[in-house]
């Protein structure tokens, strides 16, 4: 039931917006602030030290 209604979701979502690939970046944009706020909220003091040694900050 989950992958049916995310599936008529965003079918609907590409076709109102008319264009699917401004619709898919829009998503990745709004899916990634609540993972990086957790992310952030449970690692914190972690985040910063991890991406200056293995990232660039």
């Amino acid at each position: 039931v989950m992958i049916a209604s995310y599936t008529v979701s965003d079918g609907i979502g590409v076709r109102l917006s008319g264009s699917p690939v401004a619709y898919v970046g829009w998503m990745f944009i709004f899916f990634s602030i609540p993972i990086v706020t957790v992310t952030l909220f449970l690692r914190r003091g972690k985040v910063l030290p991890f991406l200056r040694a293995n990232g660039k900050v």
